[in-house]
């Protein structure tokens, strides 16, 4: 998830239903996927320091491991944002140095089908 683009309370599942149109799941198809135990699920919450923890409790409880606990979530950040009162939630903490808008870019391409993919990703 981009966490740039989340705006309000809005649960979980309609957050990733937004974020996933082209996927074509509604909120409930998404949230019984989630609850579900049978599946190994990665959650990418990109951008914490650019996000209001105020404004969704979904996000709070996702990294505070209170909601959907048996999914793996990777949080990205710049380190010196990260509170005291997030840093127990993580098993692991890497550094990524030297990591440039052009690099970030070529791995986008490498990842994503489209040009618009990639470009509003990359916003």
């Amino acid at each position: 998830m981009v966490l740039s683009k989340v705006r309000n309370n809005n649960k979980i599942e309609e957050i990733i239903t937004e974020q996933t149109k082209d996927l074509n799941l509604n909120p409930d198809e998404i949230c019984d996927i989630l609850e579900k135990d049978e599946y190994r699920i990665l959650i990418v919450l990109d951008g914490l320091d650019e996000f209001d923890m105020n404004i969704n409790t979904d996000i709070r409880n996702i990294i505070t491991n209170n909601l959907l606990s048996h999914v793996d979530v990777l949080v990205t950040s710049r380190p010196e944002v990260i509170t005291k009162e997030f840093q127990h939630n993580f098993h692991l903490v890497a550094e990524m140095q030297g990591y440039t808008r052009q690099s970030r870019s070529e791995v986008c391409r490498k990842f994503l089908k489209t040009k618009d993919k990639v470009t509003d990703f990359l916003r």
